[in-house]
Protein backbone atom coordinates (compact mmCIF):
# COMPACT_ATOMS: atom_id res chain seq x y z
CA UNK A 1 0.00 0.00 0.00
CA UNK A 2 2.58 2.41 0.95
CA UNK A 3 4.28 1.64 -2.74
CA UNK A 4 1.18 2.92 -4.18
CA UNK A 5 0.75 5.46 -2.47
CA UNK A 6 4.39 7.05 -3.11
CA UNK A 7 3.85 6.40 -6.77
CA UNK A 8 0.75 7.82 -6.85
CA UNK A 9 2.45 10.76 -5.16
CA UNK A 10 4.77 11.29 -7.43
CA UNK A 11 2.97 10.63 -10.72
CA UNK A 12 0.33 13.75 -9.45
CA UNK A 13 3.60 16.07 -8.28
CA UNK A 14 5.79 15.18 -11.35
CA UNK A 15 2.84 16.11 -13.52
CA UNK A 16 1.96 19.60 -11.36
CA UNK A 17 5.55 20.67 -11.25
CA UNK A 18 6.88 23.44 -13.17
CA UNK A 19 10.36 24.97 -13.49
CA UNK A 20 12.17 28.30 -15.15
CA UNK A 21 15.76 28.80 -16.35
CA UNK A 22 15.15 32.60 -15.46
CA UNK A 23 15.25 34.69 -12.49
CA UNK A 24 11.60 36.75 -12.20
CA UNK A 25 10.03 39.45 -10.51
CA UNK A 26 6.56 38.38 -10.83
CA UNK A 27 4.35 36.08 -12.78
CA UNK A 28 1.14 33.77 -12.71
CA UNK A 29 -1.53 31.87 -14.53
CA UNK A 30 -4.14 33.37 -15.93
CA UNK A 31 -7.25 30.71 -16.61
CA UNK A 32 -10.45 31.32 -18.70
CA UNK A 33 -13.14 29.25 -20.74
CA UNK A 34 -10.32 29.44 -23.57
CA UNK A 35 -7.75 27.63 -21.67
CA UNK A 36 -4.66 28.09 -19.35
CA UNK A 37 -1.93 30.80 -19.85
CA UNK A 38 1.08 31.11 -18.00
CA UNK A 39 3.22 34.61 -18.09
CA UNK A 40 6.39 36.49 -16.78
CA UNK A 41 6.97 39.78 -16.15
CA UNK A 42 10.34 41.49 -15.58
CA UNK A 43 13.38 39.02 -16.96
CA UNK A 44 16.16 40.94 -15.67
CA UNK A 45 18.77 37.74 -16.85
CA UNK A 46 19.39 36.52 -20.74
CA UNK A 47 21.58 34.67 -22.17
CA UNK A 48 23.46 35.96 -26.01
CA UNK A 49 24.03 33.78 -29.19
CA UNK A 50 26.65 35.49 -31.56
CA UNK A 51 27.23 33.96 -34.80
CA UNK A 52 28.59 34.79 -38.50
CA UNK A 53 25.23 36.51 -38.95
CA UNK A 54 25.19 38.33 -36.21
CA UNK A 55 23.27 37.93 -32.48
CA UNK A 56 20.62 37.29 -30.73
CA UNK A 57 19.42 37.87 -27.06
CA UNK A 58 17.31 35.34 -26.03
CA UNK A 59 14.20 36.30 -24.21
CA UNK A 60 14.76 39.56 -24.05
CA UNK A 61 12.75 42.38 -26.12
CA UNK A 62 14.85 44.36 -27.81
CA UNK A 63 12.29 47.42 -29.04
CA UNK A 64 13.61 50.18 -31.43
CA UNK A 65 11.49 52.78 -30.24
CA UNK A 66 11.50 56.81 -31.13
CA UNK A 67 10.92 58.83 -27.99
CA UNK A 68 9.90 62.54 -27.74
CA UNK A 69 11.13 64.55 -25.71
CA UNK A 70 9.23 67.57 -25.50
CA UNK A 71 11.12 70.76 -24.51
CA UNK A 72 7.84 73.37 -24.24
CA UNK A 73 4.35 72.87 -25.39
CA UNK A 74 3.63 74.05 -28.47
CA UNK A 75 -0.44 73.78 -29.82
CA UNK A 76 0.06 75.16 -33.15
CA UNK A 77 2.84 72.69 -34.11
CA UNK A 78 2.78 69.35 -35.30
CA UNK A 79 6.16 67.02 -35.49
CA UNK A 80 5.83 63.59 -36.96
CA UNK A 81 9.13 61.69 -37.46
CA UNK A 82 8.85 58.66 -39.84
CA UNK A 83 11.38 55.98 -40.09
CA UNK A 84 11.59 53.14 -42.57
CA UNK A 85 12.42 50.85 -42.84
CA UNK A 86 11.51 50.23 -38.96
CA UNK A 87 14.33 49.60 -37.39
CA UNK A 88 16.54 52.22 -39.90
CA UNK A 89 19.77 51.64 -41.39
CA UNK A 90 20.51 54.47 -43.05
CA UNK A 91 18.43 57.33 -43.06
CA UNK A 92 15.20 59.23 -41.62
CA UNK A 93 12.09 61.27 -42.67
CA UNK A 94 11.22 64.15 -40.40
CA UNK A 95 7.98 65.15 -41.32
CA UNK A 96 6.69 68.33 -40.06
CA UNK A 97 3.10 69.64 -41.15
CA UNK A 98 0.75 72.81 -40.01
CA UNK A 99 3.68 74.65 -39.12
CA UNK A 100 5.49 77.09 -41.15
CA UNK A 101 8.67 79.23 -40.53
CA UNK A 102 12.06 79.90 -42.23
CA UNK A 103 14.15 79.20 -39.89
CA UNK A 104 13.76 75.21 -38.95
CA UNK A 105 16.77 73.60 -38.55
CA UNK A 106 17.59 70.08 -37.15
CA UNK A 107 21.07 68.81 -35.41
CA UNK A 108 21.91 65.48 -34.73
CA UNK A 109 23.61 64.54 -31.54
CA UNK A 110 25.16 61.52 -30.30
CA UNK A 111 24.93 60.65 -26.61
CA UNK A 112 28.34 61.98 -25.85
CA UNK A 113 26.96 65.56 -26.90
CA UNK A 114 28.93 65.77 -29.94
CA UNK A 115 27.49 67.40 -33.06
CA UNK A 116 27.27 65.27 -35.80
CA UNK A 117 25.13 67.09 -38.60
CA UNK A 118 23.24 70.37 -38.62
CA UNK A 119 21.19 71.16 -41.36
CA UNK A 120 17.91 73.88 -42.43
CA UNK A 121 14.90 72.66 -42.85
CA UNK A 122 13.33 73.81 -46.21
CA UNK A 123 10.32 71.30 -46.82
CA UNK A 124 7.48 69.30 -45.45
CA UNK A 125 9.68 66.40 -45.55
CA UNK A 126 13.28 66.41 -44.77
CA UNK A 127 15.81 63.06 -45.58
CA UNK A 128 18.10 63.02 -42.01
CA UNK A 129 20.87 60.61 -43.74
CA UNK A 130 22.98 58.56 -41.15
CA UNK A 131 24.49 55.74 -43.50
CA UNK A 132 28.29 56.85 -42.72
CA UNK A 133 27.05 56.69 -38.93
CA UNK A 134 27.74 53.37 -36.74
CA UNK A 135 24.40 51.71 -35.00
CA UNK A 136 23.35 53.34 -31.82
CA UNK A 137 21.26 55.97 -30.33
CA UNK A 138 21.46 59.47 -31.40
CA UNK A 139 19.49 62.67 -30.32
CA UNK A 140 17.81 64.43 -33.50
CA UNK A 141 16.82 68.18 -32.53
CA UNK A 142 14.53 70.52 -33.91
CA UNK A 143 14.49 74.55 -33.79
CA UNK A 144 13.22 77.60 -34.77
CA UNK A 145 15.25 80.42 -34.72
CA UNK A 146 17.22 79.00 -32.16
CA UNK A 147 14.64 77.86 -29.67
CA UNK A 148 14.26 74.10 -29.10
CA UNK A 149 10.93 72.51 -30.40
CA UNK A 150 11.40 69.18 -30.03
CA UNK A 151 13.94 66.46 -29.36
CA UNK A 152 14.23 62.79 -30.45
CA UNK A 153 15.86 59.68 -29.43
CA UNK A 154 16.47 57.64 -32.55
CA UNK A 155 17.98 54.22 -32.88
CA UNK A 156 19.94 52.93 -35.68
CA UNK A 157 20.55 49.20 -36.38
Amino acid sequence: MKKYLLCLFLTLVLFEMQAQSNTLASGGTATGSSGTLSYSLGQIDYSTLTGSGGSLSEGVQQPYEIASLDANDYPNIILHMKVYPNPFETQIILSISDFTSEYLEYTVYDMQGKLLIYNKISTVETSVSLESQQAATYLLQVTDSGQLLKTFIIIKK
